[in-house]
């Protein structure tokens, strides 16, 4: 009977272990995908960042004038 028993808790244990193994591949995953995503976002912020300081030039350039 504690035979029975102890298999049935190494049994749940393995279970969970494999669903830690699977959450940890999917927020792996997530992680690789949000560090993806926040390399493009940086990128088109610095864009967007030189066009509005070249637009600022222009304004600049044309209130000289």
């Amino acid at each position: 009977m504690e035979i029975h028993r102890l298999e049935k808790k190494i049994d749940a244990l393995i279970a969970y272990c494999r669903d830690l193994e699977n959450q940890n591949s999917f927020l792996e995953s997530e992680q690789t995908k949000l560090k993806k995503e926040k390399v493009s976002l940086v990128e088109k912020n610095r864009a967007a960042k030189t066009r509005i300081e070249l637009m600022i030039q222009q304004l600049k350039s044309l209130g000289d004038n």
